[in-house]
């Protein structure tokens, strides 16, 4: 069976050529990687959350998608992101860049910006720019920033450029779009756990503006530092160790979070300019 559509294009995270194929019951991937494609079915790409290849290829990708797959054949959570596709244009939105997260004297400098196709993160280091951690329009819109410590003003504005792109027209409520937390008013706690016996052990630092979780066994160990929202939408990531701590720690998140209906920082209506 021939291809729909094809695209063939460097991955964003490690240059590798590969190929993307829409099929019309599937999409298979391709890369040096894989001995043969790999295969999805359409429900698998539109729930994951990371964009599939690189940013273009997969918006371009997924606005293809809901011209040809049948809507009652998908999930709940595929129609979630296929109402969102199908009337989201692009045509408005203007590429703005910031730096992020970039600590003083480090040879490294974090960014994230919005772009026609997606929300590119990336650092640049000796000359180099390599994307991390990119997101759809649809995981920004319904889960927040992948990254952590994005600026308020920054989250507002994103946030209401993607629901402007909606259209009037879109299935996609207001009330679905992604929480809104004032990371100054989250009250910083430490979390851990301690085996001694088996010299091993994990921690969970909340602070303001991100959550770190990590964890050591004998010599060797590691963690990461996620968004707030990412905590907040898949407290799945948080370690079996501190199950008993997750309402505390939801509670804890829940103080920062800002009730729009009571303030001036609301989306932007359907089809209105973004404010200067």
């Amino acid at each position: 069976m021939e291809a729909i559509k094809s695209w063939e294009f460097e991955e964003a995270y490690s240059e590798q050529k590969a190929k993307i194929s829409l099929f019309n019951d599937r999409v298979e991937m391709m890369n040096s990687y894989y001995k043969k494609p790999r295969i999805f079915n359409f429900n698998e790409i539109f729930e994951i959350n990371y964009p599939l290849g690189n940013l273009q290829v997969d918006y371009e990708l997924l606005k293809y998608m809901v011209i040809i797959v049948n809507y009652e054949q998908l999930s709940e959570q595929a129609k979630l992101v296929y109402n969102f596709y199908k009337t989201f244009e692009n045509n408005a939105i203007e590429e703005c860049c910031i730096e992020n997260n970039t600590k003083k004297g480090d040879s490294v400098r974090n960014f994230s910006s919005i772009t026609k196709f997606g929300i590119r993160n990336f650092y640049e280091r000796d000359g180099q720019s390599i994307d991390q951690n990119n997101q759809r329009f649809s995981a920004f819109f319904f889960y927040g920033p992948e990254v952590p410590n994005l600026d308020l003003s920054l989250r507002k504005t994103w946030r209401g450029i993607i629901w402007n792109s909606l259209g009037k027209y879109s299935l996609v409520q207001k009330n679905q779009a992604f929480l809104l937390f004032d990371y100054s008013k989250i009250k910083l706690h430490k979390f851990e756990y301690n085996n001694p016996y088996k010299n091993e052990g994990a921690y969970l630092y909340i602070n303001q503006g991100d959550v770190q979780i990590g964890g050591w066994s004998g010599r060797d160990g590691g963690g990461q530092t996620h968004s707030i929202e990412k905590i907040w939408y898949f407290d799945s990531l948080i370690y079996s160790e501190f199950e008993f701590h997750k309402a505390e720690i939801r509670k804890t998140l829940e103080a920062a979070i800002i009730h729009e209906q009571d303030s001036t920082i609301t989306l932007y209506e359907p089809n209105a300019a973004p404010p200067a």
